[in-house]
């Protein structure tokens, strides 16, 4: 399972004033996703509402990246059991 958790991707948006939530525990997802995209835009908790641009830039440039690679994606959820 150690590849599959090398090719797991995920994309983590956190608005860097939101006050619900401390941009340090971000580092939480480094454990189960070393490979996570974290993007933390000038924002608050409402983050589409004052970085919607940029939001939507990073999430278009994640799934980008994700259509480059279907193969290595489609060999971590096979090596992972999730079919």
């Amino acid at each position: 399972m150690a590849g599959a958790d090398a090719l797991r991707r995920l994309l983590v948006i956190w608005g860097k004033h939101d006050h619900s939530f401390e941009t340090t525990e971000l580092d939480a997802y480094r454990p189960d996703v070393p490979n996570a995209e974290i993007h933390v835009p000038d924002a608050s908790h409402f983050a589409l509402d004052t970085a919607a641009d940029e939001i939507a830039a990073s999430v278009q440039q994640f799934a980008d990246d994700a259509r480059a690679a279907p193969i290595a994606t489609a060999r971590m959820m096979d090596a992972a059991n999730i079919f």
